[in-house]
C-alpha cells in the first residue's frame, strides 16, 4: 500500500476522486436541505402579517393596474384571507375582489383583523372582524374630510380596545373603542400619530 502511494500519479488520482466524493455529498446534502416553497399562496397576494403561532398568514391582493390615459397605478383589494401556511389552505376570508382596501391590521392576541377599506384618495368605513368567527365586530365611519393618517390604527396588547387616528386637517385626535363595547368610545385630543399603546395596557 505504502509503494502504491508513493506513485505521485496514484495519489493524485486518489486525491481528486476524494475530492469528487466530497463535492457529491455537499452537492446532495445542500440540494436535500434547500429550502423550496412549500406552497404558493395565489395570484398577487401581499403579506400583511403573521399570527403569534407562526401557523397562518394573513394576505390580501396588490395589482398594478394600467390608466386609459396612460401610465398605472397600484391598487389593494380583498379579498383579505387568512392562510394555513401547513395545509396551504384558506381558512378564513373577508370582502371580496371588488372592494378596496387602504391598509390592514392584525391583533396581536390573533383575535382581530381591522380592513380600511376604500380606494385613494377616498376613506370608506374601518372595520373589525372577528378572526375566529368571520364576523363584523365593530365599523367605523370615516369622515369625509379625514386625512390619509386615518388608516393608521392599533390593537391594544391585549386585544379589548382598538385606537385610531381620527383627526381632520386644524383637529388632531385619536379614538380609543372597547371592542366589547362595555364603555363609550374615548377620543384623545391633539393627539397624532403615530402612536402606541403600552405594553400593559388594555
Amino acid at each position: 500500500m505504502k509503494s502504491w502511494l508513493r506513485r505521485p500519479n496514484h495519489l493524485v488520482a486518489l486525491l481528486g476522486a476524494l475530492a469528487l466524493y466530497l463535492a457529491c455529498v455537499f452537492l446532495c446534502w445542500n440540494w436535500l436541505t434547500w429550502s423550496r416553497p412549500r406552497h404558493t399562496l395565489g395570484e398577487a397576494c401581499w403579506p400583511e402579517g403573521f399570527t403569534s403561532d407562526g401557523r397562518h398568514a394573513v394576505t390580501y391582493k396588490r395589482w398594478w393596474r394600467w390608466l386609459p390615459a396612460g401610465g398605472g397605478g397600484e391598487e389593494s383589494t380583498g379579498p383579505v384571507q387568512v392562510w394555513d401556511l401547513h395545509s396551504g389552505s384558506v381558512v378564513a376570508s373577508f370582502l371580496d375582489e371588488k372592494r378596496h382596501l387602504h391598509a390592514v391590521e392584525l391583533s396581536s392576541n390573533d383575535c382581530w383583523l381591522a380592513i380600511q377599506e376604500g380606494k385613494y384618495p377616498k376613506h370608506e368605513k374601518l372595520r373589525v372582524f372577528d378572526l375566529a368567527s368571520g364576523k363584523e365586530q365593530a365599523a367605523y365611519d370615516v369622515p369625509a374630510d379625514a386625512t390619509k393618517s386615518w388608516h393608521f390604527f392599533r390593537f391594544s396588547p391585549d386585544g379589548r380596545s382598538f385606537a385610531a387616528y381620527t383627526g381632520r386637517p386644524g383637529d388632531e385626535q385619536v379614538t380609543v373603542w372597547d371592542l366589547h363595547q362595555k364603555r363609550p368610545a374615548l377620543v384623545v385630543r391633539d393627539a397624532m400619530h403615530p402612536f402606541a399603546f403600552a405594553p400593559e395596557s388594555t
